[in-house]
């Protein structure tokens, strides 16, 4: 009896033991002091956090340490072990956020957070809602959200983009507004950042904030369309068709799904750019290939689809002389066609030659007749020549 309750005993302490490290995220929960005047600010352009809080003293053998964490959903995330007095982190603004801080001693446990409630600006219900954003292969990102439904109608909203890792961003300046749907976009030529920040903000300060982050993935969408790929010429091998494309560029993991004479392919190729397929001889084949993310299961992921590669053929069909025949007659009757259509003006004046009118020719008589009317007659020189000699003369006849 004696040894069943001292196994009974051990084990209600060892279930004790692991109740007190999970509610110390990842150790026994000690009785430490806690930090006490902790101040913050947030910055609203870029989703950061700032926080700060008096040093805690410990004179017992501690290897002092702080654990920082916060939670929207009652959960801790985000954790973080450090020796200094303050954290910056980002956050998702527009839900209620609770920052906590603890003291821990390293290797022994973490003590209790002290936990604040963050004081955000704005009314509840006015930020942008059903925020969504794709990014597409390495090119550019476009978010679309709509107005809260608490706004007013003439709520504007602006958009801040931050890439955390690289501690730079900026506004987002192309804007389209489609009702209340709006649209922003903006370029990035990196791969998919791993730390990447979208704020929300509207045109006066009464509107909520509202800031994502797709180091949540689960809580917001941030989907990735990849461009298509490219098939490389396939090869033929006896009764097996080689099908090779190339990967889109700065993505790995990826799944692929063919298209086979117009036909969708139910297998998923997932991390493989080839695939050997066993197909009919003496047949016409199209195929087409596209790409998406994998991120942990191909068939459940969000990611939509790229569009599909252009089509590339294998066509190894024996072509009959009927076939032949078929395909050359038409082309022959065209040709002839046009031909016969060059050549039919020349024909038809050799079959019809042209009649003269009678009434042009007479019209034409007439004008030139009445323009010979017009011009002044020639002068006589027979004539001139006589007035000359009766000039020369007179004088004669006046001496006499």
């Amino acid at each position: 009896m004696e040894p069943l309750l001292a196994e009974m005993a051990a084990l209600l302490l060892l279930l004790l033991l692991l109740a007190g490290a999970g509610a110390g995220g990842g150790g026994v929960v000690l009785d430490l002091p806690r930090p006490t005047n902790i101040t913050y600010t947030i910055n609203e352009n870029n989703c950061q956090l700032n926080v700060t809080w008096a040093p805690v003293k410990i004179e017992d053998d501690c290897n002092l340490r702080y654990v920082t964490a916060i939670t929207t959903s009652g959960e801790w995330g985000q954790k973080e072990w450090n020796v200094q007095n303050f954290r910056t982190v980002f956050i998702p603004l527009g839900k209620k956020v609770i920052f906590g801080v603890a003291t821990s001693c390293e290797g022994q446990g973490d003590g209790d957070y002290v936990k604040i409630t963050l004081c955000q600006n704005g009314i509840a219900g006015t930020g942008a809602t059903k925020i969504r954003c794709m990014w597409y292969n390495m090119k550019y990102m476009m978010c679309s959200w709509q107005r809260g439904e608490n706004a007013s109608p003439n709520t504007t909203y602006k958009l801040n983009y931050w890439y955390i890792n690289q501690d730079r961003g900026g506004p987002c300046t192309h804007y389209t507004k489609k009702g209340d749907d709006f649209r922003c976009t903006f370029n990035t030529n990196l791969y998919w950042p791993p730390g990447l920040s979208i704020s929300i903000q509207g045109n006066s300060r009464d509107i909520q904030p509202v800031c994502i982050l797709n180091k949540l993935p689960e809580v917001y969408e941030f989907l990735v369309k990849p461009d298509p790929p490219l098939i490389v010429k396939p090869k033929r091998s006896n009764e097996a068709v080689i099908l090779q494309w190339t990967e889109p560029r700065g993505l790995n993991d990826m799944c692929y799904q063919l298209e086979i004479n117009n036909k969708l392919d139910p297998e998923i190729y997932r991390s493989r750019n080839n695939v050997t397929l066993t197909l009919k001889s003496k047949q016409y084949y199209t195929f087409r290939v596209r790409a998406r993310t994998s991120k942990t299961n191909c068939k459940h992921t969000h990611d939509p689809w790229s569009e599909w590669s252009e089509a590339v053929e294998v066509d190894d069909r024996d072509f009959p002389f009927s076939l032949l025949l078929y395909i050359l007659l038409p082309l022959c009757v065209a040709v002839l066609t046009i031909i016969f259509l060059i050549h039919l003006k020349r024909i038809k004046m050799l079959i019809l030659p042209t009649i003269p009118e009678p009434g042009k020719f007479l019209k034409q008589m007439f004008e030139e007749h009445i323009e010979d009317l017009q011009k002044p007659p020639p002068e006589d020189p027979i004539k001139d020549e006589q007035t000359h000699l009766l000039v020369f003369i007179q004088p004669s006849c006046n001496e006499n």
